[in-house]
């Protein structure tokens, strides 16, 4: 029996890029201005001056005073639509949210 085959392609872009790098079009313009998105840590995120240390073998502190930040509130998270209790949700690692909400993006 002969079965033809078909290609396809399924194509899903989601993303979540730092500072203002918000939309395809706003990521490629930051690249194209050759833009840093580093910052140093936001201070409602992190206190850096509490942690930082530049040896970066001294126990419990950060050698780092900055990364590459999304801008948007990360306790905004719609946990019911993804079953996910109140409680589950702030127990959860921000990345972890981010990473469902892009995943279901992408689909």
């Amino acid at each position: 029996m002969s079965e033809e085959l078909q290609s396809i392609a399924i194509i899903g872009l989601a993303f979540k890029f730092p500072q203002d790098a918000t939309s395809e079009a706003a990521f490629w313009q930051t690249l194209c201005d050759e833009r840093s998105t580093s910052t140093e840590f936001p201070s409602d995120r992190l206190n850096i001056d509490a942690y930082f240390h530049p040896d970066e073998n001294r126990p419990s502190t950060i050698p780092l005073r900055g990364g590459n930040f999304v801008k948007e509130d990360l306790s905004t998270f719609d946990a019911p639509f993804f079953a996910i209790t109140p409680g589950e949700a702030a127990c959860m690692d921000p990345q972890h949210r981010i990473m469902l909400e892009t995943a279901f993006h992408t689909l």
